[in-house]
């Protein structure tokens, strides 16, 4: 039974002298990118702006959105748009609903 510890503390020092090796040896880990893509589709938007594709399809399309590109039956937005909108529904703190387009909120300023 002893020679089972000894053997586990022998394991155990060579995986930490191991460990202590890579971590001089081996780059550090390089920070991931996010390559955010120019147009994106219908789910895409949906997911950025936080809500279902009822509500996009209710009350954002066509109204505080318009497609930038269509390719067949896809409709695809302008992701800078889109992050736009979501920042702009964020600082007014109002539903979807009840926001108005931004050629509205341009006037009224």
């Amino acid at each position: 039974m002893k020679n089972m510890y000894i053997l586990w503390e022998e394991i155990l020092r060579e995986s930490k002298r191991t460990n202590e090796l890579l971590e001089v040896r081996l780059p550090k880990p390089v920070e991931e990118v996010k390559i955010m893509p120019k147009f994106i589709d219908t789910t895409y938007a949906c997911s950025e702006l936080h809500i279902g594709r009822t509500t996009f399809y209710a009350w954002v399309r066509g109204r505080l959105l318009h497609p930038a590109d269509r390719q067949g039956n896809s409709d695809y937005y302008d992701a800078e748009q889109v992050r736009n909108l979501y920042q702009r529904h964020r600082e007014e703190r109002v539903p979807y609903r009840y926001m108005q387009p931004e050629e509205y909120v341009a006037d009224a300023a």
